[in-house]
């Protein structure tokens, strides 16, 4: 089974929120429909960055990853990498490009070329 973790963003208070889930689809469709209490007052919220692990460890791993990120320089690099990434028309959020063994995305290049390489 594959977990995703992602970053949404409400587009009301422009705010962020880190997670991790194994059904992304269902998931956003229970914060946008008001079932998770702390993110009610955030909705609608939309997936700007997703990137697929193997298991629910890596999963965890990466979510405490980014969010000790959180409004560092760190977290700002990752967003400045999600508008480098194209439109996922499924969840009409931007398609994530998957890191390297040291976490890394390699963005050098051409849209076409970046997504070869790190998908």
């Amino acid at each position: 089974m594959a977990y995703f973790v992602y970053i949404l963003k409400s587009k009301t208070t422009e705010r962020h929120y880190t997670s991790y889930a194994d059904n992304l689809k269902r998931r956003l469709n229970e914060y946008n429909l008001g079932r998770t209490a702390s993110l009610i007052k955030h909705a609608p919220l939309e997936i700007i960055y997703k990137e697929e692990y193997k298991n629910i460890e890596e999963a965890k791993k990466r979510k405490k990853q980014i969010k000790k990120y959180k409004s560092g320089e760190a977290f700002k690099k990752l967003l400045n990498k999600v508008s480098r990434c194209w439109r996922d028309a499924e969840f009409g959020s931007f398609v994530a490009l998957k890191p390297n063994s040291r976490g890394k995305i390699k963005t050098k290049g051409t849209i076409n070329e970046i997504a070869l390489r790190n998908l």
